[in-house]
């Protein structure tokens, strides 16, 4: 999540890198590599509810 609200300029052709802005007088280049994200979603799903789980089963027992 960002901090704060983002204006791109432009987008590749293939989707995968965008062009934003980053302050007043600075351009960045956001690269978004699926295989990445989906691995560090996952990561980070999964983790929360392991974390929710472990909860609910010391509850439990």
């Amino acid at each position: 999540m960002f901090a704060k609200e983002q204006e791109f300029l432009a987008v590749s052709r293939d989707g995968r890198t965008l062009l934003r802005t980053v302050d007043k007088n600075t351009v960045g280049i956001l690269h978004l590599d699926r295989a990445l994200w989906k691995k560090e979603l996952c990561d980070t799903a999964w983790a929360s509810v392991s974390a929710v789980r472990v909860k609910f089963l010391i509850l439990v027992v």
